[in-house]
């Protein structure tokens, strides 16, 4: 929870809770010709935050204006249904649990994804209490529930860039060594091998300085889409700085698959790239490096596959090499 958003809910949400709470237990003399629940409903509609009040298997009793907005239903469409037919497959665990601690009388503040009526997601902030009357008897529970889907789609934006390369949206090294992660995990469990390939590409210095840096971004993002498309969505490909990437293939049966990827990369580079000024000759130099036979770790993969490819590079380039005595 955001600490400031999370203090305005909070706030309003006991407000509303005082409110309500009043309204059912009769604190106030309702003026001529209006009932305690006609009070209720004008100060509880008039609310900017979404309201239920829910019984006690968390049938929705009561539902506000705001509430029906955000989940796009009419209100008396909302009333009868159970808290549950809003909530996210996923968070259903996570609803049960916080409604039955309210129903234990502790009040509870969290996030929670729900659905809208045509299945879009609706991620909300909740503020619940239990609303007891006169003799311990139970009202009900009052779930007060504040929009967050715009800051949950900044924060989603946010830790995208974080873990991409912001030229070709290609995974950018963190993510890169996340997956590396992963992959060895799953491949140490299961007897699998992990192929790490280092590309550099040939000649790339020579198009900045010919054609320019756009035609040299254009280079790097045309490469990106060919080394994505020769690999499977199990595999990894990802700009590792400059004109290096590096492709992870993961759950591999034996050694020998990487080098028939890497030469089909090897061919894939060395056609031509299209530029304004003409046609790019570019070609890659590809270094390999194998779990679990060249190292066990991320960073160890990565070290030898770079060895590797300098080797290719040593040999002319437009080739690969493997780490020595591998």
């Amino acid at each position: 929870m955001a600490g400031w958003e999370g203090l305005a809910v909070f706030g309003v949400a006991m407000f509303l809770f005082i409110v309500v709470g009043m309204a059912m237990l009769g604190h106030r003399e309702p003026c001529r010709g209006e009932s305690h629940n006609d009070y209720f409903r004008l100060m509880v509609d008039a609310a900017g935050e979404g309201i239920w009040l829910l019984d006690d298997s968390a049938n929705i009793l009561y539902a506000n204006h705001r509430a029906a907005e955000m989940f796009e239903i009419a209100t008396d469409e909302m009333v009868g249904k159970t808290l549950f037919h809003f909530v996210d497959g996923q968070e259903r665990g996570l609803a049960e649990s916080r409604f039955k601690s309210s129903r234990l009388g502790r009040d509870e503040h969290f996030e929670l994804r729900l659905r809208k009526r045509d299945g879009e997601s609706l991620w909300v902030l909740v503020a619940s209490r239990m609303l007891v009357g006169e003799g311990g008897k139970t009202l009900g529970t009052l779930w007060v529930l504040a929009d967050i889907s715009d800051r949950k789609e900044r924060e989603r934006f946010s830790g995208h860039l974080t873990q991409r390369d912001p030229l070709t949206d290609l995974p950018n090294r963190a993510l890169l060594f996340d997956r590396m992660v992963q992959d060895i995990g799953r491949a140490h469990r299961y007897d699998r091998h992990v192929a790490v390939l280092f590309l550099d590409l040939d000649r790339f210095k020579q198009v900045n300085d010919r054609f320019g840096h756009a035609a040299g971004d254009r280079v790097l993002l045309e490469a990106a889409r060919r080394l994505a498309s020769r690999v499977r969505r199990v595999d990894t490909v990802a700009r590792f700085g400059g004109d290096e990437f590096v492709v992870v293939l993961s759950d591999l049966a034996s050694p020998g698959e990487a080098d028939t990827v890497a030469r089909a990369l090897v061919d894939l580079l060395a056609e031509p790239f299209a530029g304004e000024g003409g046609e790019c000759p570019v070609g890659v130099s590809i270094g390999i490096a194998v779990f679990p036979k060249d190292g066990s770790s991320p960073s160890e993969l990565l070290e030898k596959a770079d060895a590797a490819m300098y080797l290719a590079k040593q040999a002319g380039g437009g080739c690969y090499r493997g780490w020595p005595g591998s």
